[in-house]
């Protein structure tokens, strides 16, 4: 399934938020913390893969976020419409 150019925009907007988020964290703590591959956490930092809800709320737990906070963080996805 081909995504659309809003899809890779929300895609690459959240990747870019989880990279702030990390700091100075190296891609492996954080992983190992939400028991993520740091190959598939970097996948999905560059907007290359899509991310899973189940994944996406381990991943931000393991930051010190909620997926409450990390989604009002995230401007694209409140203008994202289909």
């Amino acid at each position: 399934m081909r995504l659309t150019a809003k899809e890779i925009s929300v895609r690459s907007q959240m990747g870019r938020r989880l990279r702030g988020m990390r700091g100075s964290e190296s891609l492996r703590t954080v992983g190992r913390r939400a028991h993520l591959s740091y190959a598939y956490l970097s996948e999905v930092e560059h907007g290359e893969k899509s991310i899973t809800l189940l994944a996406l709320a381990r991943w931000v737990r393991a930051l010190g976020c909620s997926l409450r906070e990390f989604a009002q963080d995230v401007s694209t996805l409140d203008t994202y419409k289909r």
